[in-house]
This record gives structure tokens, sequence and C-alpha cells, in this order.
């Protein structure tokens, strides 16, 4: 019932989240990206702004929104978007074994279906594979999701922020599990107490 704009002001992902993510994506220069949850399709614009052979494949649940957002990208002339609408778990049952370098998870924000998407995209992607789920504190369900996933065997390391949860399986990475902080959110380190 609320007019795209609304949803938009509410749902869309934050500039700062955008950002990360392109530069996420330059870093990495995946071949394949998959997005689980569209929406207005601003996190998946950033996505689209890395290398040009990355084929990128956002699904969205929600007809209304996976119409606007793919008459978004072809006004804007992102060929190599490709909306799919359907279910999540439809979507990855009807889906071959697919080489997926990196996933971005932004929908359906409860434990049971985080972890089977996650785990299911784990099994089937590339060693390289590096998957993001959005809104990791919005709820004690998915900041337990997210621990639960940082344990999985395949995960090499993983990068906790205050939105974004990285999980990364490239064996060439340094081990660990990371927590990052900005700089706003430790007024000690700026003179404030002390």
């Amino acid at each position: 019932g609320l007019s795209v704009a609304r949803f938009s002001q509410r749902a869309s992902s934050p500039t700062e989240q955008c950002e990360r993510l392109y530069r996420l994506v330059k870093w990495l220069k995946p071949h394949f990206i998959l997005e689980l949850g569209t929406g207005c399709g601003m996190a998946t614009y950033a996505l689209s702004m890395g290398p040009n052979q990355a084929s990128l494949i956002t699904v969205e649940g929600n007809r209304e929104l996976a119409k606007f957002a793919s008459n978004q990208f072809e006004t804007l002339g992102l060929n190599r978007v490709r909306v799919v609408q359907a279910e999540f778990d439809e979507f990855l049952a009807d889906t071959p074994l697919h080489p997926w370098n990196l996933v971005f998870l932004d929908g359906n924000h409860q434990l049971e279906p985080t972890l089977r998407y996650a785990r299911n995209l784990l099994e089937q992607s590339a060693d390289n594979l590096c998957l993001v789920l959005d809104d990791i504190h919005h709820s004690p369900q998915m900041y337990l999701a997210w621990e639960q996933l940082t344990k999985e065997q395949s995960i090499r390391c993983s990068l906790e922020t205050p939105r974004l949860g990285f999980l990364f399986a490239n064996q060439a990475l340094t081990p660990g599990h990371f927590t990052w902080v900005p700089l706003a959110w430790k007024p000690w380190q700026i003179g404030l107490f002390g």
C-alpha cells in the first residue's frame, strides 16, 4: 500500500552501504554476482558498477518491485543486470549449480530462512565466494544466523560491521573473525573521554 517513494525511504540500502558494496565489487572483481532481495534496486546499482564482464542476477519476490527495478535498470542501460521475480527458495531450487563469486543476501530477515539460503549458496558456489548479509543486527534472530554462519566449515574469515556481515570462503585469506566499528562510534579515540 506504500508508494515507491515511501517504500524506498524505508527500505532502500543507505548510501554508505552502497558505497561499501561498490568498493567490494571493485576489490573482488567477481564474474558472477547474485542478489537476493532487489527492493528498489539501489544496492543492485552499486553491485553493477564493477567489472564490465560481471553478470548480475537479482531476485525479488514482490512482483511490483521486480517490475519497477527492471524498468529502472533498463532506463539506466544496465544490460548486465537480470531481474528475476521469484521466491528465494524457488529460485535456488530451480537454478542449476552456479559458481557465484559474490552474493548479497538482503531479504527475509529471519533465522531459519537466512540459514537455509546461505547454506544452500555455500554448497553450490565458487571456492572464492564472498557472501554478504544485510541487517545482521536487525534482530536477535538475524544476529544468531550471523553467528552460526561464521562457524560454517567453508568460511575462512568473516567481517562484522554495524549493518553488514561479510563471509569469505577464499582459503587464501587470513583466517579469523573480525569486527569493524566506525571511528564515529569510538568517541574515546578522538579525545572526548580523556
